[in-house]
């Protein structure tokens, strides 16, 4: 499809009543002179919160930069936090005894990169080696194309092992 004039009417300002301005019209994107389109911050907006309704409400409250750990769950746990405080935009695989507050520092960054719109896959280890074996001994020619299910297309690269 091309995009042009006649296929999406040029964005209007319409303020809301929370002064959030929306510039699409409706449509959730908007139109970029000559360049195409882009999404909407409205759109943006409504992704993100669906998005944040999917933390469980024992981790809705947690963010990066306002936690404090708790020592009693686990000694280290201290030393986890101010790392990922200081490295909150890669990548940690979490392992330990249930309770040790795995899910806590998880959910935190999923939180965190929501809220930045940023892209991200959460799921459990054992489906993340089953996807990376499949692509492995998957015959695709030339052309590799790892099996990832959109409803594990979240926001956070989220591998976690509880060891019993």
């Amino acid at each position: 499809m091309i995009i042009n004039r006649e296929t999406i009417q040029p964005v209007s300002l319409i303020a809301s009543a929370d002064n959030f301005v929306c510039r699409c019209e409706g449509t959730g994107w908007t139109l970029i002179e000559g360049k195409g389109v882009k999404e909407c911050d409205c759109r943006i907006r409504a992704k993100t919160i669906r998005k944040l309704e999917r933390i469980p409400p024992e981790y809705e409250h947690l963010r990066i930069e306002s936690v404090a750990p708790d020592l009693k769950r686990h000694p280290r746990q201290s030393f986890v936090w101010q790392t990922v405080k200081k490295h909150p935009d890669l990548c940690y695989l979490l392992c330990g005894q249930p309770g040790a507050g795995k899910s806590a520092v998880l959910w935190a960054l999923y939180a965190r990169a929501v809220e930045q719109n940023r892209p991200a896959v959460a799921m459990p280890l054992s489906e993340l080696i089953e996807d990376f074996r499949r692509a492995e001994t998957a015959s695709y020619g030339d052309e590799y194309l790892p099996e990832l299910h959109p409803s594990k297309l979240q926001t956070i690269c989220w591998a976690q092992q509880d060891l019993d």
